[in-house]
């Protein structure tokens, strides 16, 4: 088993933090279409929900992970520490 795999596994063991990385990864994907289509011109979508959705996702993945005891393992605190 790969050293990432095995992080994964140990940073998401909560049944609340795995539902909330399931919801926070569906609208994250969501938010990443509104971004894609505004960008090759399609209006449909407000891009400010897009960031609104996607702001979202990034609070639950963070909650998820401050429900764990582990927030240091954040890929974005890991990645500008």
């Amino acid at each position: 088993m790969s050293a990432i795999v095995k992080a994964v596994k140990s940073t998401h063991r909560h049944p609340l933090n795995k539902l909330f990385h399931l919801i926070g990864l569906s609208l994250y994907f969501f938010a990443f279409f509104i971004f894609i289509s505004n960008l090759i011109g399609n209006q449909d979508q407000n891009p400010m929900f897009g960031l609104a959705l996607w702001l979202t996702a990034i609070n639950l993945f963070i909650v998820g992970h401050m429900i764990e005891d582990n927030v240091r393992s954040v890929t974005v605190i890991i990645l500008f520490k």
